[in-house]
């Protein structure tokens, strides 16, 4: 015979979610060690910002007619 189970109402499903978010991230959080900084909040930007300065001078080098046509290619599929 197949039993007949009561789901738990959406309310309960929510507060035993919240507690688990808030369990994982006390766990995730660890203290700063002796002459360690935090993270700056503009770090992904930065990042960024190196990315399109890498992607610029990949595409001059594309473009650059004094290189051979073979590493042009080369830059080009970059």
């Amino acid at each position: 015979m197949a039993q007949i189970f009561d789901a738990p109402s959406k309310a309960i499903l929510r507060s035993q979610i919240a507690e688990h978010i808030a369990e994982t991230d006390k766990n995730d959080k660890r203290e700063l060690q002796a002459g360690e900084e935090p993270l700056p909040n503009d770090r992904f930007f930065d990042r960024e910002l190196s990315w399109l300065k890498f992607n610029k001078r990949v595409l001059e080098l594309a473009q650059d007619e004094d290189l051979p046509i073979i590493e042009r290619a080369s830059f080009a599929a970059i």
